[in-house]
């Protein structure tokens, strides 16, 4: 009897945020005025931490062994900023001031994961929240309400197509401590 190929899920690590975040960015980006682009569902929004990208399902227990070994104490930062990136036509919030506690978690995980045979980003990290695709415009002129983020916790993050489009659900959460 032949073995199967293991299955591939597209995963990554991200924070994702908490219920009253999640209003405060609802009350805010209500002022962004209308774009055509495709917006990214509230329930997708996150800040990536780790794209691991497609991945067999046997390397799962390595991947969370090694973020069970990630020690963070809880952080908070502000969304302050839009921007966009050109090539990959997207509007994107992020931080005017990037938490050394963001960083250094982001870093400590892509180091972690060395050891289940993956290989860190070479470009600097830049964490921001997507919030429009297929956007070609020029950076909205508007200030935005900033916006508080804490973070308790990270997730691992598996990337499911769907009839309704691509959504994100936690497979695994990883506290700070």
């Amino acid at each position: 009897m032949e073995e199967k190929p293991p299955r591939k899920l597209r995963l990554f690590f991200g924070i994702m945020p908490d219920k009253s975040c999640t209003q405060a960015l609802r009350k805010s980006l209500s002022r962004l005025p209308s774009v055509h682009a495709r917006p990214v569902p509230l329930v997708n929004h996150h800040i990536t931490l780790v794209f691991l990208g497609s991945i067999d399902e046997d390397r799962i227990p390595c991947i969370k062994e090694q973020a069970k070994k990630v020690s963070f104490r809880t952080f908070s930062f502000l969304l302050d900023t839009l921007g966009r990136f050109k090539r990959a036509r997207v509007l994107w919030m992020g931080s005017s001031e990037v938490p050394r506690a963001m960083s250094h978690l982001q870093s400590d995980l892509a180091e972690a994961l060395k050891a289940c045979d993956f290989t860190p980003e070479e470009r600097k990290y830049h964490p921001h929240l997507t919030l429009y695709r297929k956007f070609n415009a020029d950076v909205p002129e508007i200030s935005l309400k900033p916006v508080r983020w804490e973070v308790r916790e990270f997730h691992l993050m598996i990337s499911e197509s769907t009839d309704e489009g691509v959504r994100y659900r936690s497979l695994a959460t990883f506290p700070a401590r």
